[in-house]
């Protein structure tokens, strides 16, 4: 057997059924989705930590995985930052209750219960970020922003760049564009 049919040879062992121009080549491959993922970049002062799994809350550390379900609570002294693998951050405030409710290539919803989110969120064509209050929900696209949420439930928006849809608990819907609060 010459040495070009044994490297064919082997090839076809190595990869099963697939050819070795397929293997190679990258012929027949699935096209991925966008990176997807959450975890805590930066801890300061009293962060809580509980997780969707269990609920007993743990003192939230850096470079922890976030799933959907986990929420991530404040003290008076403390602040986390949250980093996304498209390169989106969010950073919550002293006395803020957040949660992390979908996450996934298509969509991330982020709940703020009570506190300040500051968020620089990457416009993506096929994904939709949302931020939800007690009182609105906020369709973010491509922005700079903080939401700010009093124990009222009540929500102020400020946008620095970029736009959104904020809609009520009534159905009504606002745009905010850069420089505009709500």
């Amino acid at each position: 057997m010459n040495c070009k049919l044994r490297i064919l040879v082997g090839c076809v062992i190595l990869f099963g059924s697939i050819s070795p121009a397929q293997a190679f080549l990258g012929w027949g491959k699935k096209k991925t989705s966008a990176p997807v993922g959450a975890w805590i970049a930066k801890v300061s002062g009293s962060v809580e930590h509980q997780t969707a799994k269990s609920r007993a809350s743990v003192k939230a550390a850096k470079q922890t995985v976030l799933e959907p379900g986990d929420q991530l609570k404040t003290g008076v002294d403390g602040s986390v930052v949250i980093g996304f693998l498209d390169g989106s951050k969010l950073q919550i405030g002293a006395q803020s209750n957040f949660i992390l409710d979908r996450q996934s290539a298509r969509k991330v919803e982020v709940r703020l219960k009570l506190g300040k989110l500051e968020g620089w969120v990457q416009k993506k064509s096929k994904r939709s970020f949302s931020v939800r209050t007690p009182s609105s929900v906020a369709a973010i696209r491509g922005t700079e922003f903080i939401t700010f949420v009093d124990a009222s439930g009540r929500a102020i928006y400020d946008f620095f760049s970029g736009w959104a849809i904020v809609s009520d608990v009534f159905g009504n819907e606002q745009r905010i564009d850069t420089g505009q609060r709500l």
